[in-house]
This record gives structure tokens, C-alpha cells and sequence, in this order.
């Protein structure tokens, strides 16, 4: 009995530093996908002349590693920052970060955070490597996180009527009704690894298991769809993103990794 539980115990910690690992990969995708925008804003700021420097100023944000960091959609003075268990909200003012009182704070049950995602309201949805969904709200101080999602008060959509037609934010998804064209003939289920629709909702990118980036119409639900098909990556092709008003797009591979840029004409 004793060995059964160190093994059990042996085998969580290789899950833990999987997801981990997962994250940082995460974490340096999203990181890519800013840094042709930052390119472009530093060749405008040197068309406009010199400007006074900032100086760099870091901040000790948690004691655990931070995984990401990112700017407020609509107002860039808010920045989170995100790490294995926790949330911080800060605020720029000046040169100097200023956090917000109150934070969220993972239990180590749920397991390390995977994604955020804005809910309605004030609401804020936080996915665990765990396969636990949890949420809570910014309104004032932060509540604690509860786990919602209980699988006996949950029932499964399968009429495919009413969900074809749903109109999503986001799309990288490699299975649904708009993009069920981008496989191809003879496809096992696991060629095509990632997939994004362009923000203006016009394009589709799909990297696959041949080094491969694909460029589709969207929404592609014709079998076989026609596509462009653009070689560069010596592995497979483990991501793909447009960036923000999908000037470019970006590309990460595999053995090979490389990371690369894809100018959209």
C-alpha cells in the first residue's frame, strides 16, 4: 500500500511540472504575439523624433514565477498579471505600478491557472490544468473564487442546430460547423494542430503535423476547402495567432523551435 501511494504521489508531481511547463510555453506565445506591435510602435515613436528615456523600473509582483503579463483591452493605464495560483490587477501611473488591493488566490486542489477569460459584468472565469472552472468578481474587493460547473446540474448540447450558428468572440477550435473544410482527405483527427480565425472574422490559419501553415476563407464548411499553403517551419507546426488588426501572423514550431512571423497581404 505504501509503494501504490508514493508512486500515485511521484506520478501528480510529473503532472504538475507538465502543466507548468505547458503554461510558460503559453506564456511565450502570447508574449511573440506583442512583439511585432511593439516593433512597429518603436519605428513610429523614431519617425517622430528622440523622447526623454523611462528608465526601467521592475516590481516584485508575487513570489512565484509569473507567467504572463498583459494590458487591459480597452484601457492601457490596467495591467494583470498572472501566475500559477494567483491574479494581481495593477495600475500605471507614471513610471511606477501600482497595485490594487485584494487578489485572487488559486487553491492548490484546482490546480495551476491555464486561461482567464472575461465573463459578464464584472465577472472573471479562471480554467485550472484540473479541469476546474472557477469564477469571481472585480466589483469592489475581490470575493473568493468558487468552483462552478458542477457536472450533476450540467446537460450536454447534441442537437447540432443549436449550436452551428453561435457567433463566438475568438475561434481555435480545430472541430466545428465553420471549420470542418480544413481538413484534409485521408486526415487521422490529429494532423491539424491549431487553428485562428482573423479578428475581422475574413481568414483562417491552421498549422499542421507537415510543417505547414494554411490559409483558408472563413468560415470554411465546404469539405476540402481550397487553401494557401505556406512552407518555412523544419517540424510540425504546434501554434498559430494573428495579431491585433491582423497585420501578421504568427507561427511556432515544434523540433524545429522556431518562431515565425507571417506578414498578411
Amino acid at each position: 500500500m505504501e509503494v501504490t501511494e508514493r508512486v500515485s504521489s511521484l506520478e501528480q508531481r510529473v503532472q504538475i511540472q507538465e502543466d507548468e511547463i505547458q503554461l510558460l510555453k503559453s506564456a511565450l506565445a502570447d508574449v511573440v504575439r506583442r512583439l511585432n506591435a511593439s516593433e512597429e510602435q518603436q519605428a513610429l515613436q523614431n519617425r517622430k523624433g528622440p523622447t526623454k528615456a523611462l528608465s526601467s523600473c521592475p516590481f516584485q509582483c508575487s513570489n512565484e514565477a509569473v507567467f504572463v503579463a498583459d494590458f487591459h483591452p480597452t484601457d492601457t493605464n490596467i495591467i494583470v498579471t498572472c501566475g500559477k495560483s494567483h491574479l494581481y490587477f495593477w495600475t500605471l501611473e507614471g513610471n511606477a505600478l501600482i497595485k490594487k488591493q485584494g487578489l485572487f488566490e488559486i487553491p492548490e486542489q484546482f490546480g495551476p491557472v491555464r486561461t482567464v477569460a472575461e465573463g459578464k459584468g464584472d465577472v472573471v472565469l479562471i480554467g485550472t490544468t484540473r479541469n476546474f472552472v472557477l469564477q469571481g468578481t472585480l466589483s469592489g474587493n475581490f470575493t473568493t473564487i468558487t468552483q462552478v460547473g458542477i457536472p450533476s446540474a450540467c446537460k450536454q448540447v447534441v442537437s447540432v442546430e443549436s449550436t452551428r450558428d453561435l457567433e463566438w468572440a475568438t475561434f481555435t477550435c480545430t472541430l466545428g460547423f465553420q471549420v470542418f473544410g480544413v481538413w484534409p482527405e485521408g486526415s487521422d483527427g490529429t494532423d491539424l494542430n491549431a487553428i485562428c480565425r482573423s479578428g475581422d472574422q475574413k481568414l483562417l490559419a491552421t498549422g499542421d503535423d507537415f510543417g505547414k501553415v494554411h490559409l483558408f476563407s472563413y468560415p470554411c464548411s465546404q469539405f476540402r476547402a481550397s487553401s494557401h499553403a505556406y512552407g518555412g517551419h523544419s517540424s510540425h507546426v504546434t501554434n498559430v495567432t494573428f495579431l491585433h488588426e491582423d497585420s501578421h501572423l504568427i507561427s511556432t514550431g515544434g523540433k524545429d523551435m522556431s518562431i515565425m512571423q507571417w506578414r498578411l497581404l
